[in-house]
């Protein structure tokens, strides 16, 4: 079996090999003694999965594909993140909750030919401390991962209060938000605070009056 098979132009899917480390970490319970080893793998995985993207749109692909398929597997990555930080520097929380939410924001998957400054990925903090501190930890270890894993991505790390101070500048990078992982309530914050100062909308059109369902 081939696990690197061409994607089908008409439904991009996360290649197998890439799903099969994803579920791998998931259920690696060492994963804390040796998280270099798990993003070196997933750098690779992921150049693989991008060059597999990119031959497809070369081949006459269609563009919306291409950004759907740069998605998901930009998605994948964020999450595999966010499950290795939670690992390596909150596992001995007393919470359970995740502390912080991943936010896309803008023009986000982070696909070989994307422009700086078209989009970025939002982690929301907690206000409140101990979950603050736990937060700006987790976020910190997946700011540096995503160097490290080759994700052209602009990490933003705020609460949404520093948001709400800093709307007038921040709000062009903060187009078309969407939940990726992490703490649903954060995003509902987000997306109230748009609702009110700015009249946004969220990432399906809709008014915030109805506020997309959590997956899952």
């Amino acid at each position: 079996m081939n696990e690197h098979a061409p994607i089908a132009t008409t439904e991009w899917t996360v290649p197998s090999s890439l799903h099969h480390l994803l579920v791998e970490l998931l259920t690696d319970r060492e994963g804390q003694t040796a998280p270099h080893l798990w993003l070196l793998r997933l750098r690779g995985e992921l150049t693989a999965a991008f060059a597999e993207i990119e031959a497809v749109r070369a081949a006459g692909g269609k563009l919306e594909a291409y950004r759907a398929a740069c998605t998901r597997v930009t998605d994948a990555a964020v999450a595999a993140l966010l499950h290795i930080a939670r690992i390596v520097v909150d596992q001995n929380a007393v919470s359970m909750v995740t502390p912080i939410t991943c936010v896309a924001i803008g023009d986000y998957p982070a696909r070989p030919r994307r422009r700086s400054g078209q989009g970025a990925l939002l982690l929301l903090l907690p206000a409140a401390e101990p979950a603050r501190t736990r937060g700006r930890a987790v976020a910190d270890f997946m700011v540096d991962a995503l160097h490290e894993i080759g994700l052209a991505l602009e990490p933003l790390v705020k609460t949404v209060g520093e948001i709400d101070a800093e709307l007038d500048r921040l709000d062009p990078l903060l187009d078309r938000p969407r939940f990726i992982r992490g703490r649903y309530d954060l995003f509902v914050d987000m997306i109230l605070l748009f609702e009110n100062g700015h009249g946004r909308v969220d990432a399906d059109g809709a008014n915030v009056a109805s506020l997309p369902k959590r997956a899952g």
